[in-house]
């Protein structure tokens, strides 16, 4: 039977290093990207061995995909925190600071910004399906499904839509070095939800 090693079974030694190579990925595909990546270099930011990488990884892009959902999984615990902070303003006004928290922490990591948002697409169809589950995790987040009725596809759909040109706004701004003013990108994006979020009273 296998035994512990100070202190870890064999399956919290192998669980703390695929955390590693994670970890180290992250890093090394901020710095060079993707494509420029190598298991090598990620191994060695890891201080491990590639036969410890295949241990945990089919290849790189299936730790491509685990990278993005660990990453946007973070963002989206902290933007659904800033939400709740917030929950006493109206939807739209909620929508807008989210937004704008939002687009700030991308402006703030320009390195996964770069990845996740410009050298992720196409990779494969695991981070296209990690891609699609954070648009419509962010989707949820901005524009709450109580908002409008459970069979409203329309709804849904156009919220759907929306967070995909959100998508497409923030590669475009990220390719651009975040040189167009952060109110403008924000004002951009909360105008496609307009069909979903309710109008702000005249009264």
């Amino acid at each position: 039977p296998a035994r512990n090693y100070r202190g870890r079974s064999p399956e919290g030694r192998k669980e703390a290093r695929r955390l590693s190579i994670l970890q180290a990925a992250i890093s090394v595909f901020g710095d060079v990207g993707y494509r420029a990546a190598t298991v090598q270099a990620i191994c060695d930011a890891a201080s491990l061995t590639k036969r410890y990488f295949y241990e945990s990884y089919k290849d790189s892009s299936e730790l491509l995909e685990e990278c993005f959902r660990a990453s946007v999984g973070e963002l989206i615990e902290e933007l659904s925190a800033y939400a709740a902070e917030h929950g006493a303003m109206d939807s739209r006004n909620r929508t807008r600071a989210v937004l704008t928290r939002f687009f700030e922490s991308l402006r703030d990591d320009p390195r996964q910004s770069r990845l996740f948002l410009l050298d992720a697409e196409g990779i494969s169809p695991g981070v296209t399906n990690a891609m699609h589950d954070a648009e419509r995790a962010m989707a949820d987040l901005l524009v709450p499904a109580e908002l409008f009725a459970p069979d409203d596809t329309r709804a849904t759909l156009f919220r759907l839509g929306a967070m995909a040109g959100i998508a497409r706004i923030s590669s475009l701004w990220i390719a651009g070095n975040c040189t167009l003013p952060l109110q403008d990108v924000v004002e951009s994006g909360l105008g496609l939800f307009g069909s979903v979020l309710p109008r702000p009273s005249l009264t």
